[in-house]
């Protein structure tokens, strides 16, 4: 027994108002009452095996923090985090319960989706909206307050122990403001809306061999759970029983696929009543999802380069782990360096590579690293290139396409170069951040694939994406449930008449230097067991670009030119070292030229140290510029130890250079 019983003996009279069982914090004190109020990062030192909350003997202001952490926040180790409330019934209430949780704030693009069990057993799973931003985490009055009402039978409950669990199962934070358990014979003992929508989706499944199309009924009930009888009438629409939790649900009926718009009624009936409502049905195309999972690569950034070096290993190792145990697993070296590090730091995993990428298991693209194509000379760009050709042709596997990743946009040679290397397919996530690349573009280029041409008339199938690590933000890297709430909605900016095609292109799955999991293989073949479309395809990066040069590409519009240039500008704030960069880059293509010139008279060519030098560049003039904290922090270590590290490679050409340079002079000047 613990230390304080909640006494339970309300709902024995007459009904009357709610009553409170118990209660977490004042409501309207925004968090100034509860655990670390204000100090999130704390969280992971003060708590760091979740919460355990005993009514009666624990106290908000010591034991309940202010935040939840949800799985998307690397802050607080990603994972879940479970709350737990544990308190002591002597009675089972009469009348019906209902947990209310009122929060201050949640993450404004990420918003968290909450599981609430009661003694082990799911009672609801809710999604927040979306919150104000990440000023609330130390000003509640500046975020967006929002109220979770979760109603259940009184004999859930027992007699002693009980314990209720919240756990934010996908997204982010959340800041509570407070929590109450309360008994309301108010509530409705059996279902009964508040709301009915019903709209067409472009949801598709097969059952008896048939192609049937989902209708999506959103159900609000303010009732208890209970079962009801859900139809659709016309086009074929089905009827069947359903079981309506409390609260906000949705449930799919299916139709025959529709040709054309057409009017269309659903309802819900439970007992004497009955709820209707009327919708227009629309036909839809049959998407195909070609996802391309990778996992962005900083040069620093979110830790110190090397960190991130033995990061980036540890996700290849992983993929080669997932594609052992996975017939169906696929995976993405977003840069070629990526491979070039394990076959230097891990030699001998790399024949398990090579073997993956022969069998298309593993894409390995054809930039070398994240460039600010702005700052490079065409030899560079060139370098960029020959890096994975040679790994390729050495190893025995094809690169023909290529990323680019983080960046705003890139420059109008590239195509030119990278048809000359051999890549036919290109794909650019677009970090619009001081670079607003779709601002003023037609909305058919936003994500959607076109001809790049050159000055020369030489072309790569490209397209130019919004952000990077989609498949994380759309759900397919945490469960078919999340992919399912969020895929539609995105799929819709591409229901217009002037998109190409039935396919579009996920591009990534993890964001900056973030471990990667295998769970989206098996998210994206769960997702296909239940639906026929839209169909997710986890491929490889050229994968898309093959299906559409094959079902679209004749019909693609042709794009020349360049972008422009937008964070090549950030070069100047470390104007030394870019000097020595650019002077170096000038040096080394002329030792190139001339150092050629001298083997012909039997002087050894020295690849190696040209390689390393045009390495050291590479490595300069990559995107990453400064620690994150770089700006807020600019006397951390983080950024002072970062930075001496970027400047070495500037320092590092320019010596390389310089001796190659001098020893080119001196082998043309050698009899």
């Amino acid at each position: 027994m613990l230390a304080a019983a909640v006494a339970i003996l309300a709902g024995l009279g007459a009904p009357g108002p709610p009553e409170a069982l118990w209660q977490i914090g004042r409501t309207g004190d925004g968090f100034a009452d509860l655990a670390l109020a204000g100090d999130y990062r704390t969280y992971p030192v003060r708590f760091p095996r979740g919460i355990a909350y005993t009514v009666g003997t624990s106290a908000p202001d010591r034991d309940w923090p202010f935040i939840h952490p949800g799985p998307d926040d690397a802050w607080a180790g990603r994972g879940t985090h479970p709350f737990r409330i544990r308190f002591v019934v002597e009675r089972v209430p009469r009348w019906p319960c209902r947990l209310v949780v009122e929060t201050a704030d949640t993450h404004s693009s990420q918003p968290p989706l909450l599981a609430i069990t009661l003694n082990g057993t799911e009672l609801a799973r809710r999604r927040l909206p979306a919150g104000a931003g990440d000023a609330s985490l130390v000003d509640p009055v500046r975020g967006r307050r929002s109220t979770v009402a979760v109603p259940f039978a009184a004999s859930r409950l027992r007699a002693g122990v009980n314990e209720i669990a919240l756990v934010v199962l996908a997204g982010s934070w959340l800041l509570y403001d407070a929590l109450r358990l309360e008994t309301d014979p108010a509530i409705p003992p059996r279902p009964d809306l508040a709301g009915l929508r019903a709209e067409s989706t472009l949801l598709f499944r097969r059952e008896g061999g048939r192609l049937l199309q989902a209708v999506r009924l959103s159900v609000e009930n303010r009732g208890l759970e209970g079962s009801a009888e859900a139809w659709v009438s016309g086009a074929g629409g089905e009827r069947r029983r359903v079981q309506l939790p409390s609260g906000s649900s949705e449930l799919h009926l299916l139709i025959e696929p529709l040709r054309r718009r057409t009017p269309l009624r659903a309802g819900v009936r439970c007992g004497a009543g009955e709820w209707t409502t009327q919708f227009e049905g629309r036909p839809e195309r049959r998407w195909t999802v070609f996802a391309a999972p990778s996992s962005h690569t900083d040069i620093g950034y979110t830790d110190l380069q090397e960190r991130t070096f033995l990061r980036h290993c540890e996700n290849t190792l992983r993929a080669l782990r997932a594609a052992a145990r996975d017939p169906a697993f696929k995976w993405n070296l977003e840069v070629a360096w990526q491979a070039a590090l394990l076959e230097q730091r891990f030699p001998e995993e790399m024949p398990g590579l090579v073997r993956r990428a022969r069998e298309g298991r593993i894409g390995v693209q054809g930039l070398y690293l994240n460039m600010l194509t702005g700052l490079c000379s065409g030899e560079e760009l060139i370098e960029a290139l020959a890096r994975a050709q040679w790994l390729g042709r050495r190893h025995g596997f094809r690169v023909e396409s290529a990323n680019l990743s983080d960046v705003p946009t890139s420059a109008g040679t590239l195509p030119m170069l990278l048809s000359g290397n051999g890549v036919r397919y290109f794909a650019e996530a677009v970090n619009s951040q001081r670079g607003p690349l779709f601002a003023g573009a037609p909305a058919s280029f936003k994500q959607s694939p076109f001809w790049w041409e050159a000055l020369d008339g030489s072309r790569v199938l490209a397209i130019f994406t919004e952000q990077y690590a989609q498949a994380g933000t759309l759900g397919l890297t945490q469960s078919a449930e999340e992919l399912g709430r969020r895929l539609p909605g995105w799929l819709r900016q591409f229901d217009r008449p002037d998109y190409p095609g039935d396919a579009v292109y996920v591009y990534g799955a993890f964001s900056d230097n973030v471990a990667m999991s295998p769970n989206y293989s098996r998210v994206a073949a769960e997702w296909n067991r239940r639906w026929a479309y839209p169909r997710v395809v986890v491929g490889r990066v050229d994968e898309f670009f093959r299906y559409v040069e094959r079902t679209a590409g004749r019909g693609l519009p042709v794009l020349r030119g360049d972008f422009g240039a937008y964070w090549e500008d950030g070069a100047g704030s470390s104007a030394r070292e870019t000097a020595l960069v650019r002077r170096a880059r000038t040096r080394l293509e002329a030792a190139e030229r001339w150092l050629a010139l001298s083997s012909l008279g039997g002087t050894p060519f020295p690849t190696k140290a040209l390689r390393d030098a045009w390495e050291n560049i590479l490595f300069y003039d990559e995107h990453t510029w400064g620690a994150w904290c770089s700006v807020s922090q600019p006397e951390s270590e983080q950024t002072r130890m970062q930075w001496q590290y970027k400047r070495a490679y500037a320092e590092r050409a320019a010596e390389q250079a310089d001796r190659l340079y001098e020893a080119a002079l001196a082998g043309l000047a050698s009899p």
